[in-house]
């Protein structure tokens, strides 16, 4: 473990962020913990890298890259964060809706998509609900009311594709 190499943010290289992910696949949760907290410190430049690392089949991989994003609000995370919401292990998947929540109204269309999509899937619902109800408060909290409200009926799987396709739609006229 080299903290070295990516201990200072304004000086580190690419090399850096390489060092810190690989340091996020080590055993030690004290190594993982110091290198998700380098690579927030780097900010922009460490968001692709962990996106990436959304797609480890190691749960504590998974964890850490989304607890960095969650403190990164990085826009462009929003789909990968979304897909997490599917995730086997359940503190990825509330890492990755509180992420989502942290990203505010960017995340709207990603989810819209997704549960249009896979609305079969109750992980990916449970978790949508979460994040589209904390959004009651922005411009765009009527226009996913609808899709909440259809995550909330008794067939889930029949309403929320329409409403969430209804909600892109008028998303999609008001930019």
């Amino acid at each position: 473990m080299n903290y070295v190499a990516y201990a200072g943010v304004h000086s580190v290289n690419e090399e850096g962020v390489r060092s810190a992910i690989a340091d996020l696949h080590d055993k030690d949760g004290l190594v993982r913990r110091r290198a998700r907290r380098s690579l927030v410190e780097l900010g922009d430049r460490a968001v692709s890298a962990l996106v990436g690392q959304l797609r480890s089949p190691n749960d504590n991989v998974r964890w850490e890259a989304a607890k960095a994003l969650g403190e990164l609000h990085a826009p462009e995370a929003a789909p990968a964060l979304v897909e997490r919401l599917q995730d086997d292990n359940f503190s990825i998947r509330w890492l990755a809706a509180e992420a989502l929540v942290g990203l505010g109204e960017s995340a709207v269309a990603p989810i819209l998509r997704a549960l249009m999509r896979h609305p079969d899937s109750v992980w990916l619902r449970q978790g949508a609900h979460h994040v589209l109800r904390s959004f009651s408060h922005y411009r765009q909290g009527s226009v996913v009311q609808p899709v909440v409200k259809a995550l909330e009926e008794m067939e889930p799987i029949l309403g929320v594709p329409i409403a969430a396709g209804k909600a892109l739609t008028e998303l999609a006229g008001a930019t």
